[in-house]
């Protein structure tokens, strides 16, 4: 059984990337601004998203890193 299938089994959370931008826009994320820079500007709104996952009963939560790199950033 892969990694994933025994997290899943096991009821634990699996973190995996993706992007927030809409997520993040309804907390005051201006179009054109780097959803990856709010988590260290922001990052009360960011685990305020993450937070909402895991109240709806998410089973795996998504990261904001979709664009976290050196030249984005």
């Amino acid at each position: 059984m892969n990694a994933l299938i025994r997290r899943l089994c096991a009821d634990a959370p699996v973190v995996t990337d993706g992007a927030w931008g809409t997520q993040l826009q309804a907390r005051g994320l201006p179009i054109g601004d780097s959803p990856d820079a709010w988590n260290l500007r922001h990052p009360d709104r960011v685990e305020q998203v993450a937070l909402a996952y895991v109240f709806a009963g998410s089973r795996v939560i998504l990261t904001n890193t979709f664009g976290a790199n050196r030249i984005a950033l």
